[in-house]
């Protein structure tokens, strides 16, 4: 890690900006860990009531649940028939877990580690074990009317050969998988709990084998990685996770729909390979690694991620007799240890708020982050041991390094090398990334929250814009770093401050002392103990007629009061407008999913398609007489040289906003998302234009800038910015059939300055005590993302 942290070295300044438009994740499943029955330990009444307070601190809407099919099948009678036990102690602890999820509303993956030998099954794919399966989740959903059980993961890891036999690993797997569906459909238990796979571990290319394999069987995809340092401070988990994101939204025909997690997240580096123990979970720094992680997987595009994992004594450590005391030291604490094992360590605090404030049903948006310069990350480049070569497209390297184009050398400092734009949502500042979370509220409107993650040392001072914000809003602001971690008298991370009526479109000043995590967030800790849950934690007893038996009506909602108020941010119209209208244009390609109304399905992996020659056009009808600002597009392999954007009210009159000639003058390029862009590079085109009423938006005279015909993934039209000012588009020049100004030369019509002017847009009289106040500084200029 030294050379990492030299080249981190130093503090920083940046702007985080929040794009309510991005959805990277549009229902997000939560942030958990892996809560297994211990292989032999017993909590005691008291350290399972702190284990389930601890647990209910974290909110967590999702966790897994593994075991063996040893655990409840004691062997084969006479006949050849299994003999089932229920309330073996591995059971009994088994629906200990599934009740507390079952009060609590917590989704739970279950399902089975691997094959049991001593029960005479040393196949994966041997039929009987599927049949055990299908009668314990009989048991599960049935006779204990279970509904928190979502999703059966068939073997942990079936890649490894600690999990399957020798041989075609995927093949084995497959079948058990083919077998165990039939079970399930014979049984009338298909569709009550969905299958996912493949769940295998540092082999991601199991997920394409199980798109092709088993796709149709899957309602979700997850895969386990276990990561180096530099896995994370570089941003490469991050372009991994996406890139099979993306697969999985083209090659599976339900892909979009289905769900792709990380069911296992940890850290590999330091760990004791011969015991399966980290002793780096008792250290700040993993917990910073962790969130990192988190932040990585949910802008990659996963749903969900599970911490590995709550307590060290549910796994014995390898190498060492069970009788020994050492366990796998990779959670959260120790219930065994003593009085500082016992403790919460440092990473259950990023890891808790992660849980807490980004709920299940949120959605996730981009946080982008820029520098003091008011430049933007697009991805890695090929070149420079730490340098930075930060262009446009086209353009050459900006201070900070040395470079003839984008992602081309480099030898200073401070920055990352940006390579071709927009592979990934990679920040200018090394190792520093956010993201953010939309959240809907049962009362109507929008909650949100935002986490920062930065691997730099020293303090750090950064604005925080979400620029369709409308209104104020209060806010509690979270710090988790190794020299100020504020917490309440049981040692639960507390707010550092909270902000009154914070105007976050105009920008929200905060700091940072880093390495650490920062979260804001509209959700303000109730009265009470640390706003932890307070209801009754009291569990029923299996050996004694357990209630849980009783069939539920249906599933529980979460307790209201559970810790956290939301409150509601006011918000401008960021939502797609054209998103699902009707939609015309050129002749597409005869194939499904080529037509012009794929341009706005909000389908990932379908497209409108042209042929090659010749001039084309696209139009969408929006809803009615609408108010818009800006356009994106995210072009496929095919782009354009050029295109006129045109607006009208009635369908038939015209009034060309932006004319897009290869002049960058006339547009804002945003080059980050997946797409390629008009210029050349990937990533979609954000195209901003003074506000105009129109009921009609059209892409013309779009002539192919190759031999590939045209290929537009997303035609997105939005309102202005809520921190922009509303400018007439004749005031600005984009009425009669002219091209609008561009987002520079109208900047004085905007209320959005560039960040390194910051400093300079506020009245001095007016700024606040603190840099943790809400401030009245600009967002950064024009309003780009990246």
């Amino acid at each position: 890690m030294k050379a990492v942290e030299e080249r981190l070295d130093g503090a920083a300044a940046w702007t985080v900006r929040i794009d309510a438009d991005d959805v990277l994740v549009d229902a997000f499943d939560g942030i958990g860990f892996e809560w297994d029955p211990c292989d032999t330990y017993e909590h005691t009444d008291e350290q399972w009531e702190t284990l389930l307070e601890r647990v209910d601190f974290t909110r967590t809407p999702l966790v897994r649940v593994m075991l063996r099919a040893n655990a409840y099948t004691a062997g084969w009678d006479g006949r050849g028939e299994p003999v089932y036990d229920w309330e073996t102690p591995m059971m009994r602890r088994l629906w200990r877990i599934l009740d507390h999820c079952e009060r609590r509303g917590i989704d739970a993956i279950v399902g089975e580690w691997s094959r049991s030998p001593e029960l005479g099954l040393t196949a994966s794919d041997d039929p009987a074990w599927a049949e055990l399966i299908g009668e314990f989740l009989h048991q599960l959903l049935d006779v204990r009317g279970y509904r928190c059980a979502r999703w059966y993961n068939f073997i942990n890891e079936p890649n490894g050969d600690w999990a399957t036999e020798d041989g075609d690993r995927f093949a084995l797997w497959r079948r058990g998988m083919l077998q165990l569906a039939q079970v399930l459909e014979r049984r009338g238990l298909a569709g009550r709990i969905g299958l996912i796979g493949p769940d295998s571990s540092n082999e991601d290319e199991w997920v394409e084998l199980a798109v092709y394999g088993v796709g149709g069987l899957l309602s979700a995809y997850d895969i386990h990685r276990y990561v180096q340092d530099a896995d994370l401070i570089s941003g490469r988990l991050e372009r991994q996770v996406r890139e099979k994101r993306r697969f999985i939204d083209r090659n599976d025909p339900d892909g979009a729909a289905k769900p792709y997690l990380m069911t296992e997240a940890g850290i590999v580096e330091g760990k004791d390979e011969a015991h399966d123990q980290q002793p780096r979970v008792r250290t700040f720094e993993y917990g910073v690694l962790m969130a990192d992680f988190a932040l990585q997987a949910m802008r990659g595009g996963q749903s969900g991620v599970i911490a590995w994992m709550l307590d060290d004594v549910m796994h014995h450590a390898k190498g060492y007799p069970w009788s020994s005391g050492e366990w796998k030291t990779w959670g959260f604490w120790n219930s065994s240890g003593d009085a500082q094992e016992r403790a919460l360590r440092p990473w259950y605090d990023p890891m808790a708020l992660l849980s807490r404030l980004f709920p299940r049903g949120s959605r996730i948006v981009a946080a982008s982050v820029w520098d003091d310069e008011g430049a933007w990350g697009a991805g890695p480049g090929t070149g420079g041991s730490g340098g930075v070569s930060v262009g446009e497209p086209g353009a050459g390297g900006i201070e900070g390094g040395e470079g003839a184009g984008p992602g081309t050398g480099g030898s200073g400092s401070g920055s990352v090398s940006v390579g071709e734009p927009g592979r990934w949502r990679e920040p200018v500042l090394a190792g520093v990334r956010g993201v953010a979370a939309l959240v809907p509220l049962d009362g109507g409107g929008h909650g949100w929250s935002a986490a920062i993650v930065s691997h730099r040392q020293g303090r750090q001072s950064l604005r925080l814009v979400l620029p369709q914000a409308s209104g104020g809003a209060d806010l509690a602001v979270y710090r988790c770093s190794e020299r100020e971690r504020p917490a309440d008298a049981d040692g639960y991370p507390a707010p550092a401050l909270t902000l009154s009526g914070a105007d976050a479109a105009r920008g929200i000043e905060l700091e940072l002392d880093g390495p650490g995590v920062l979260f804001v967030t509209t959700a303000m800790p109730e009265d009470g103990p640390h706003g932890r849950q307070t209801a009754s934690r009291q569990t029923t007893d299996a050996a004694a007629g357990r209630e849980a038996q009783r069939k539920p009506q249906r599933k529980p909602q979460r307790p209201e009061s559970f810790g956290l108020s939301w409150g509601v941010q006011p918000f401008a119209d960021f939502g797609d407008l054209a998103l699902g209208h009707p939609a015309s244009g050129s002749i597409s390609l005869h194939h499904r999913g080529s037509g012009p109304e794929c341009a706005v399905d909000g389908l990932r992996h379908t497209a409108w398609r042209t042929r090659v020659r010749g001039e084309h056009e696209i139009a969408v009808r929006l809803d009615g007489l609408r108010r818009i600002g800006r356009v994106k597009l995210e072009w496929g392999e095919g782009c354009p040289s050029r295109y006129r954007l045109e607006a009208s009210a009635d369908g038939a009159n015209w009034t060309t906003v932006l004319d897009r000639n290869g002049e960058e003058a006339n547009m804002r390029l945003n080059p980050v998302s997946p797409g390629t862009s008009a210029s050349g590079g990937e990533g979609p085109e954000e195209l901003a234009f003074p506000t105009i009423e129109a009921a009609h938006v059209r892409l013309a005279a779009i002539r192919p800038a190759g031999t590939l015909g045209l290929e537009l993934r997303r035609l997105s039209v939005y309102g202005p910015d809520a921190a922009s000012a509303d400018v007439p588009a004749a005031e600005a020049g984009a009425g009669g059939g002219g091209a609008a100004a561009s987002p520079r030369d109208a900047a004085d019509l905007r209320d959005a300055s560039d960040p390194r002017d910051a400093s300079d847009s506020s009245d001095p009289a007016d700024a606040p005590d603190s840099t943790d106040a809400a401030s009245a500084a600009g967002a950064p200029k024009g309003g780009g993302r990246r």
